[in-house]
């Protein structure tokens, strides 16, 4: 249901009538769990810009409020696989890249797209061998994390 009214939310839909039906979607976050979080590692140049990195592995609740013609038709609330890249350049504040996976909703070519995009990571600046320990690391850590057993709602309260 809650796919159903993110695609009618950008789509000019009317009644037999001709009159607008309106979708709209609302989303909230309600609770959050951190599993783990990595050390953070660093690269730190002679010359350029300082990188330093670390993954945040969570778990959260998210409603969703469908809504239609302006009236709450329904709450949904779901559970997010949330995954956190933090980066800071030049010891500037850190800026999170966040990927979020919702089993219940997603295809799992998303949750695969995000692995994929996690362990593929570099530090700029070219060190190979400290770029292989950053991917090494996040890919441990989101296999030892437990994230992929939470794909209801019930298993956030477990």
């Amino acid at each position: 249901m809650v796919e159903d009214y993110l695609v009618k939310q950008n789509q000019d839909i009317r009644d037999e009538d001709g009159f607008p039906i309106e979708y709209e979607v609302e989303q909230s976050w309600e609770d959050y769990k951190m599993l783990t979080k990595t050390d953070t590692m660093a690269y730190l140049p002679q010359r350029g810009t300082e990188t330093k990195r670390f993954l945040t592995i969570s778990i959260a609740k998210s409603k969703f409020t469908l809504i239609k013609n302006n009236e709450i038709v329904k709450e949904i609330t779901l559970i997010a696989q949330v995954y956190v890249d933090n980066i800071q350049y030049n010891g500037l504040m850190w800026i999170p890249h966040e990927e979020y996976y919702f089993p219940e909703l997603d295809d799992k070519s998303t949750r695969d797209e995000i692995i994929k995009k996690l362990t593929s990571v570099e530090f700029m600046g070219g060190d190979e061998q400290l770029d292989k320990n950053l991917r090494t690391t996040y890919s441990k850590t989101i296999k030892e994390s437990g994230v992929f057993k939470y794909e209801h709602l019930s298993d956030f309260e477990s």
